[in-house]
């Protein structure tokens, strides 16, 4: 047993990714509320755990898809595994950029008032050498 699964949480983290990257759909961003009465944004991922979004998460997807979060919706974006500083030690931390490559779709339409359920997955066609785009977890 990993010290992980000893603490299990409701939000993602990276020891979830285990070390990959992952396409994921932004489904929204909600304002979670914890014990201790502190609230935080959380990217709502279709078919996955929340993720705490933290400034630099924020900042990154608003410079791909704009500052109104209410326009994420449908949207792809990549989570990957990165070490951070914070409060000087080194963390494992979740990053997000834009996806590359011919496996981005475009977003799913703004008008649709309910999540689509996550489509099976097909196995897709493998992308060019270094794509990390296909994918999923």
């Amino acid at each position: 047993m990993k010290v992980d699964e000893l603490y299990p949480s409701r939000f993602l983290k990276a020891s979830d990714l285990q070390g990959k990257q992952v396409l994921a759909v932004i489904e929204g961003v909600s304002v979670e509320e914890f014990d201790d009465g502190e609230t935080k944004p959380a990217l709502q991922l279709q078919g996955k755990k929340p993720l705490i979004l933290n400034r630099t998460n924020a900042g990154l997807i608003a410079a791909f898809l704009g500052d109104d979060v209410d326009h994420w919706r449908g949207h792809r974006l990549v989570l990957y595994p990165a070490k951070v500083d914070f409060r000087g030690r080194l963390v494992e931390a979740i990053r997000v950029r834009e996806p590359r490559g011919p496996a981005q779709a475009p977003p799913v339409s703004q008008a649709t008032p309910a999540p689509r359920p996550a489509p099976a997955v097909q196995n897709p066609p493998p992308g060019p050498p270094g794509s990390e785009d296909d994918v999923l977890f």
